[in-house]
């Protein structure tokens, strides 16, 4: 009897890392390509897999204490620094500085136009004792206290709609005035009589204007009190707070308690089922913190991922044309898109462009610490033989200064990596390049799954990795 004779050989490739995240499904299941966890990476190079873009921070002074990103006209930033309402140009080095004697905020800016002009309309806290402001673009009133008390806003056909501090009272001024909130059939409120919880967010989309509780989905539909039809879009689904939601590519998202959804009309529908680990493990103590960006075909959503989580750690991603997911890192305030720009706010008072055209693997001067990791792959299908990989092939290119690692484990419940060829193994290129690793035939060896960690920093494109297996088992 001969045992550990060789049986026979095989190449197996994976060559479509840019699938994105699935933590839906058992890690065994996923596709082929998919990935059980990946950190700044993306689908731009589909199917292979590449670093995001780089992040470029403005040359604004950096704000003490942030608490709003907005914009106007499509040409200014503006912020909320402590108590200080601010603009620039996003090229500007300096704020102006608009007032500086809010008592406290947190709270939401929206813009009204008229045929004649242009308000920015802040609004506070949902306290019976807030106050309605408004700028355009010289002077900032405090507005008539029969105004909402509240920090939802939106505007439609030069009306300006508010919910009150009640929670869910819809109320709506006057055609062309934000002053006028009690001329009968012309400004009113409608009783959101089917909102379950307490209003929490209002836009408008599509001509309309939607209204969210927390668990539940309204729309307006109409301009005047001749008119208005409020119907109930889902008595399920809400949405978690007023900075997470957002209008990309054309379509509404949104995030719930139980997810992202998507809305063109008609009935919601959840789209977030690949990153389910992440939305299961938000710390929705601090849901006020979510907020929502959208640039473009990609899609943003800022939350604070683990129990004892107190900041915005993680960006959910998602290419709405090719309807992949990734994860990226960082903590934002808030987003706003200006003239093809994304620009955020982050928690330490920087703005940022956050989706330029370049590929360095640097964010300003900080190099991209990234990784992805994936789907457990099996090896012999035959019982009673033995897998062993002889040869690991890596086909990537990437920039002069990064640095590219690979790591494996063959036991697939623990989420420690071994590292099997590091920095020193790979002709580092921004030329394609296919380096190959001869290994010890004890090294990977007599293993039922093997699962593998790209990770490094700079910028890198993985187009596939190659495994040449040799399988031994008893030909008695």
């Amino acid at each position: 009897m001969i045992w550990r004779n060789i049986n026979a050989k095989s190449k197996q490739i994976s060559n479509s890392f840019g699938e994105g995240v699935n933590t839906f499904l058992d890690d065994l299941y996923i596709g082929s390509g998919e990935l059980v966890d990946c950190l700044n990476m993306s689908s731009d190079s589909y199917p292979a897999i590449e670093v995001r873009k780089d992040r470029r921070r403005l040359n604004l002074p950096r704000l003490s204490n942030p608490k709003l990103l907005s914009s106007r006209s499509d040409t200014h930033l503006h912020i909320i620094d402590g108590t200080s309402w601010k603009y620039a140009l996003p090229t500007a080095s300096s704020w102006t500085t608009i007032s500086g004697t809010f008592n406290s905020y947190a709270g939401n800016l929206t813009t009204f136009k008229t045929q004649v002009a242009e308000h920015s309309i802040l609004g506070n806290l949902n306290e019976e004792s807030d106050v309605l402001y408004s700028w355009n673009g010289s002077t900032i009133s405090n507005l008539t206290s029969y105004a909402p008390k509240s920090n939802l806003y939106t505007s439609h056909k030069y009306r300006l709609y508010g919910i009150n501090h009640d929670k869910r009272t819809l109320e709506y001024s006057a055609q062309g005035s934000i002053t006028d909130w009690t001329t009968s059939l012309d400004a009113g409120s409608l009783d959101v009589t089917n909102a379950r919880g307490n209003i929490t967010a209002i836009r408008t989309y599509q001509d309309h204007v939607i209204v969210w509780a927390n668990n539940s989905m309204h729309e307006l539909y109409g301009t005047s009190a001749n008119d208005f039809i409020l119907v109930d879009v889902s008595n399920e689904i809400g949405c978690i707070d007023n900075k997470a939601h957002v209008e990309c590519n054309g379509q509404l998202y949104w995030l719930d308690y139980t997810g992202i959804y998507l809305y063109t009309g008609g009935i919601p529908v959840k789209v977030s089922h690949n990153v389910t680990k992440y939305i299961e493990n938000i710390n929705w103590n601090y849901k006020s913190l979510i907020c929502a960006g959208a640039l473009g075909n990609k899609l943003y959503f800022n939350i604070p991922y683990g129990s004892s989580q107190t900041q915005n750690n993680r960006l959910l991603v998602l290419d709405t044309i090719k309807n992949k997911w990734f994860i990226e890192d960082g903590s934002f305030v808030q987003f706003v898109s200006l003239n093809e720009k994304m620009y955020g706010l982050d928690t330490n008072g920087y703005i940022w462009d956050m989706i330029t055209n370049n590929s360095t693997g640097y964010d300003s001067s900080t190099l991209i610490e990234w990784n992805f990791t994936t789907k457990p792959i099996k090896g012999s299908e035959d019982i009673g033989t033995i897998s062993s990989i002889r040869e690991i092939w890596l086909d990537h290119n990437g920039s002069d200064d990064s640095v590219l690692n690979l790591g494996y484990t063959t036991n697939i419940s623990d989420s420690s990596f071994t590292s099997i060829l590091d920095n020193d193994d790979f002709t580092i290129s921004t030329y394609t390049k296919i380096d190959k690793k001869i290994l010890p035939l004890n090294l990977l060896n007599n293993f039922n799954y093997i699962q593998f960690k790209v990770y490094g920093t700079g910028y890198q494109k993985i187009n596939s990795i190659l495994l040449d297996y040799i399988y031994y088992g008893n030909t008695d």
